[in-house]
């Protein structure tokens, strides 16, 4: 399994992390970001229950260099849930003539960013609008792991 660190957020989609083809990534490998560990403390007795990796985001290798690689955001996200369609009626009293039915709207996607909020469509991000920051840590995802 691969683990690394994010080098550089390049967009809002996009990072560099600080392995490549001589550490074994190939295109399409999957990464998860990882925030920091958070320490869970039992409630009830106050003892530590042992840390939690919380994941940020999961990107895919879109360009892989010897030393590098570059990753991008691949989920999509619902924007809005669209309406199915509703099909034409057929009338008695206007001998036949159909009525109009209504079409269906299809759903309206996107692709996961990393932005902290998505007012903005510009592709370009400062690191103050990111949720992922350079340093964060990236783990291969194999097996079982693989979420589209």
């Amino acid at each position: 399994m691969i683990t690394g660190k994010i080098a550089k957020v390049v967009s809002a989609r996009d990072l560099v992390i600080n392995r490549g083809s001589k550490d074994g990534v190939k295109i399409g490998m999957r990464f998860r970001v990882l925030g920091p560990q958070l320490e869970i403390m039992d409630p009830d007795t106050g003892e530590s229950l042992g840390p939690v990796e919380v994941e940020k985001v999961q990107v895919e290798a879109v360009q892989v260099h010897e030393r590098v690689a570059v990753c991008r955001t691949f989920k999509k996200v619902v924007v809005d849930p669209g309406r199915p369609g509703r099909p034409g009626l057929l009338s008695n009293y206007d001998f036949g003539r159909e009525l109009m039915g209504e079409a269906a709207i299809p759903p309206t996607y996107r692709y996961q960013t990393f932005r902290l909020s998505e007012d903005s469509a510009s592709e370009s991000i400062n690191p103050a609008e990111s949720y992922v920051e350079v340093g964060d840590v990236v783990v291969q995802i194999t097996g079982k792991q693989y979420d589209d």
